[in-house]
């Protein structure tokens, strides 16, 4: 039992002794050592900022350039339709489609124009959130758009039974 004793005082000593030194530290010192660590976490942040800015450019320019094609399609498709409706002899029932497509058009290209501008407006500076809510909203939008396109193909070329846009089908 002594020798247990022993022991248990001489592991306290011990471990004390080893102890000590670290409750030596001085505000000071605690002070510089809490900054070096505040500095490392800022600088972390700060590259874990940068790569996801990064990110979002390449994701915004490819979703920007995807609508922007989205755009230039409905562009030429439009002004398809105003020169069909601008000659004089073209059937009531052909005018009637025309306008009924043009007016399709219209509300497709004013809704890729919007996903452009909010993603185009978005800054840099504003937070991950707030990029990610524009981000899915234009992606949402092109998806639509772009279902909306390919119905439309698929519906001229069951019409007119060629394959106009040589997608084979």
């Amino acid at each position: 039992m002594t020798t247990t004793l022993k022991s248990f005082l001489i592991a306290t000593a011990l471990s004390g002794a080893v102890l000590l030194p670290g409750c030596s530290e001085t505000p000071a010192e605690q002070a510089e050592d809490t900054s070096a660590t505040l500095s490392k976490i800022a600088e972390e942040a700060a590259a874990r900022e940068s790569n996801s800015l990064l990110e979002w450019e390449k994701e915004r320019n490819a979703i920007l350039t995807d609508l922007r094609d989205l755009r230039d399609g409905i562009d030429k498709d439009l002004n398809d339709c105003n020169t069909e409706l601008a000659k004089k002899d073209i059937r009531s029932i052909e005018r009637t489609r025309q306008q009924t497509m043009k007016d399709e058009l219209e509300k497709e290209k004013a809704l890729v124009e919007g996903a452009i501008a909010s993603i185009e407006g978005i800054s840099t500076d504003a937070n991950e959130a707030e990029r990610n809510t524009v981000k899915v909203k234009a992606e949402e939008t092109r998806s639509a758009v772009r279902i909306w396109w390919e119905k439309r193909k698929e519906g001229f070329d069951r019409a007119t039974r060629q394959d106009h846009d040589n997608d084979g089908h």
